[in-house]
């Protein structure tokens, strides 16, 4: 027998000696009602600490170019200690190689129970080779104070090449054809720096196999993706425009109007609105009128197309009165929060952290928060 059968034959299963085919039908898996009540309520409370809990652009947020919601350590690191685990490292693999140069590493990391238990594990890798650690974009630099601000003078200002003060240069000049200038590289070139980045490229490996790993602890791979973790996000993203980012600052209304619709049309519990509906209050100053009133009506669609959450109480009529009067007032829910504070205990404010959530309110509790608008506005 060849290698290759061996190989062939060794990676051949007969279903008879699969586990599962020989196992009685009472051995195998089943699902009940109490472990798809319990199952419902786990994700809902999940939903609620995240809608109350987790910080947009510091726990997760959108990556520059693509519309799904990304994971960031702080995020992870949070829905880790909600589980009471412990997350555990271990190398899996490493290539250092001094002359190419190719700095790899492969991390696992196992995130243990308060009894010293693995109860999930995520991978993570990360290369020298990756395009962001392996190039640099390089602009030309003057000979003369080092600083990458040499622009081509124009003919009639007499050509060559100028540093430009107005830049934070020096203001040095130099002709046409100067080799200390023309001989540089410019555009994508090769880190020099590399040997700089290899603590970085050890600690993303291990930031992306945490992030994983805390995604399937909790079972929100529907919510978030993982990414890339990528230093230049989760906390240290603030001042970056996102993508769709207008020239006067902010994002587009139409670009962040369709994302959150999409977001709100993905929806697959009540729960999950209620963490659109944040995303919705944090990008109030962003979006028009006409923006707003039409995420509202996408948010009441989905609210009554999905089951109602476990002990929730029905309210939807006194919801649509209650936001009728904030709109007649030209208030958000925002603004009007303060005075919701003043008539209601705190366990109850965290249910509405946008105001549509107001069917997870008592009755009475309802009846306050309705007699309170309805004096507002009149």
């Amino acid at each position: 027998m060849s290698n290759n059968q061996q190989i062939e034959d060794a990676s051949y299963t007969p279903v008879e000696n699969r586990a599962l085919a020989t196992l009685p039908v009472a051995n195998r898996a089943v699902l009940t009602r109490e472990a798809l009540d319990r199952a419902t309520e786990e994700r809902r409370l999940l939903g609620e600490y995240i809608a109350s809990n987790m910080i947009l652009e510091v726990d997760y947020g959108t990556v520059p170019g693509t519309n799904k919601r990304t994971l960031y350590k702080p995020g992870a690191e949070k829905l880790t200690q909600l589980f009471q685990c412990t997350p555990h490292y271990v190398l899996e693999d490493k290539k250092e190689d001094w002359t190419a140069p190719l700095f790899f590493y492969r991390y696992s990391c196992q995130l243990l129970n308060v009894h010293g238990v693995a109860v999930e594990e995520g991978v993570g890798c990360c290369s020298s080779w990756e395009s962001k650690y392996r190039f640099r974009n390089e602009s030309k630099k003057c000979p003369a104070c080092g600083k990458a601000t040499i622009i081509k003078s124009k003919a009639e200002y007499g050509g060559g090449w100028y540093c430009n003060k107005k830049r934070d240069g020096c203001g040095a000049k130099f002709g046409d054809d100067a080799p200390g200038i023309v001989d540089q590289k410019t555009g994508q070139v090769d880190n020099p720096e590399i040997y700089d980045q290899i603590n970085t490229i050890l600690k993303m490996a291990k930031k992306r196999a945490l992030i994983d790993a805390a995604i399937s602890l909790t079972r929100c791979s529907d919510l978030f993706t993982a990414g890339g973790g990528d230093d230049d996000q989760g906390g240290n993203n603030k001042g970056k425009k996102p993508a769709g980012a207008a020239a006067g600052g902010g994002l587009q209304d139409k670009d962040l109007v369709d994302t959150l619709a999409k977001t709100y049309r993905q929806a697959k519990t009540r729960a999950d609105v209620l963490l659109v509906n944040k995303q919705v209050d944090e990008n109030h100053d962003k979006l028009t009128p006409k923006g707003k009133e039409h995420l509202l009506g996408i948010a009441r669609e989905v609210w009554k197309s999905l089951p109602e959450d476990p002990n929730a109480s029905p309210a939807t009529t006194p919801a649509d009165q209650i936001l009728a009067n904030l709109k007649k007032l030209g208030l958000t829910w925002s603004q009007w929060a303060p005075t919701a504070t003043q008539l209601l205990d705190r366990e109850t404010l965290k249910a509405l952290p946008a105001g549509w959530g107001l069917n997870h309110l008592k009755p009475a509790d309802l009846d306050k928060l309705l007699q309170k608008t309805n004096q507002l506005a009149n």
